[in-house]
C-alpha cells in the first residue's frame, strides 16, 4: 500500500475500489475504472472538453476524486415511469 497524491493505494492487480479514494489526485489509470469508462474515453473527453474536469501539469494529468463524484451525480438519469393513455 503507498501513499499517492493524497489516495491509498494499494496494489494495481486490485479493482478500482480497492482505491481509497480520499480527497486527492488520481491518475487516468485509477479514474478511468472508478467512473466505469476506459482510459481512452477520458482522453476523448478532454480532447472534446466533454469529460470531468481534470488537472495537466506538463504532459501529467490528474482526477480530482470529488470532481469524478460531482461528474457522475450530474449525468445520472432518474427514470421516469411512462404516462398510459
Amino acid at each position: 500500500m503507498t501513499l499517492l497524491f493524497g489516495v491509498t493505494m494499494l496494489s494495481r492487480n486490485q479493482p478500482y475500489n480497492a482505491v481509497a479514494v480520499e480527497d486527492g489526485a488520481i491518475t487516468e489509470r485509477d479514474a478511468a475504472p472508478y467512473l466505469g469508462m476506459t482510459t481512452s474515453w477520458l482522453r476523448k473527453g478532454r480532447r472534446d472538453g466533454t469529460g470531468p474536469p481534470y488537472i495537466r501539469i506538463g504532459r501529467t494529468v490528474r482526477y480530482i476524486a470529488r470532481d469524478l463524484d460531482s461528474y457522475r451525480e450530474r449525468h445520472r438519469v432518474e427514470p421516469k415511469p411512462k404516462e398510459r393513455a
